[in-house]
């Protein structure tokens, strides 16, 4: 017994009506609310490999317009479909396939590397030798969802913003170094940094001012510049990061991808793989979640710190009882001293029995819809603290 049959369906035993062509397999095209089409096809021969599957699908009339593309999701073989070609001697029968497509917004391109590496310059950080009882510093990075426009602001002054929180994170790990030395720099990358194409059911590809393979650039150089500046602060910096829903890599009929498949987790693997390639960076290490998992745990000076975007909640009050249930499973973020979250756009601080979580607010343009529903939005920031042995203190909105 294989996987195959294991897999499968029922064998059989209902009638054959005769048909010779199979119920829902008939020529189409149907679209649904958020723009994206099935077709089905009916062609000679096996269908060619993914650079002719778009082709095709226009070659019926279909509009697969600039930023998607067409997915083979589907092929059935009819043995009583063929067609002849030739006569005679030279006459040959191709079997006939029926294909099924459907048109969606166009995934991530494959890595980047070299255009990174060629940003990465040929200075190399030299890592900060502390010496005492060390703190580590955390700089939290939620919610850019590059791409989003609102109040008529969009990525322009988003970036602006991102930039300027870096700047003002710097200044205060040099000011802090006086009293308290930064041993470890926690970049916490806590999801939904790109706006995507998944979330309303794909409607905030409507206002958004970029495309999604405009947003993955912006989001892994911008990663890229917070690494550069920051690794040469400390003895360690470490990059963690926590899949959001914006930049989850697609969603289907009411599925989502895998937890792992997210464009947040792959930004962080090519600047990852950028530094390995460009050398000198071996005191920073990137940390993504287990296969499934939305959370990543980490140990930075004596304290556990674990990290979820905060979409598994129903809610920023439900944080403390969601993460109760993940250690009374014996889960990994469960023993965690502090447990960071984004998702909700403000700060939220919350200590039960000294087990705090802290809520990050963000830098986006803001939510019109929260703002008409709540009266106003939160203040927007970069969240910073400082911690150690278990402990946390300093937290700063830059």
């Amino acid at each position: 017994m294989n996987l195959e049959d294991l897999a499968a369906a029922s064998p059989g035993g209902q009638v054959d009506p005769g048909y010779s062509l199979p119920a829902g397999w008939s020529p189409s095209v149907q679209y649904d609310a958020t723009g994206r089409a099935e077709v089905v096809v009916l062609g000679a021969g096996q269908p060619g490999d993914e650079s002719t599957w778009t082709d095709e699908v226009r070659a019926l009339g279909v509009d697969v317009p600039p930023g998607w593309q067409a997915r083979l999701v589907e092929v059935r073989h009819d043995p009583r479909a063929w067609v002849r070609h030739q006569q005679g001697d030279d006459a040959t029968t191709e079997p006939v396939t029926r294909r099924r497509y459907v048109v969606e917004p166009t995934r991530s391109a494959g890595l980047d590397v070299d255009e990174l590496v060629a940003a990465i310059g040929k200075k190399r950080p030299q890592p900060s030798p502390r010496t005492g009882e060390t703190w580590a510093y955390v700089h939290a990075i939620a919610d850019w969802q590059i791409g989003k426009e609102a109040y008529g602001q969009g990525t322009e002054q988003t970036v602006g913003r991102i930039l300027d929180g870096l700047e003002a994170s710097i200044a205060r790990i040099k000011r802090e170094n006086k009293r308290r030395p930064i041993g470890t720099i926690v970049l916490a990358s806590l999801g939904d940094l790109c706006e995507g194409v998944v979330s309303q059911n794909g409607g905030v590809a409507l206002s958004s001012d970029l495309g999604l393979t405009e947003q993955l650039r912006v989001i892994r150089r911008l990663l890229l510049e917070h690494v550069k500046a920051l690794a040469p602060l400390a003895e360690s910096l470490v990059v963690p990061t926590a899949p959001g829903n914006h930049d989850q890599a697609y969603r289907l009929m009411g599925m989502s991808a895998a937890a792992t498949d997210s464009f947040a987790v792959d930004a962080a693997m090519q600047v990852a793989d950028a530094l390995h390639l460009a050398g000198g960076y071996d005191h920073v290490t990137f940390i993504t979640p287990d296969v499934d998992d939305l959370t990543v745990t980490i140990e930075a000076e004596g304290t556990v710190i674990g990290m979820a975007h905060g979409h598994q909640f129903r809610g920023p009050e439900k944080a403390q009882d969601w993460w109760a249930k993940q250690g009374h499973a014996r889960k990994r973020i469960g023993q965690a001293h502090i447990l960071m979250s984004g998702h909700f756009h403000h700060l939220r601080v919350t200590d039960d029995s000294g087990r705090v979580h802290i809520q990050a607010p963000t830098v986006d343009p803001g939510s019109p819809w929260f703002d008409n529903k709540n009266g106003g939005g939160p203040q927007s920031g970069v969240l910073t603290l400082l911690t150690r042995a278990g402990h946390w203190t300093g937290l700063e909105i830059l």
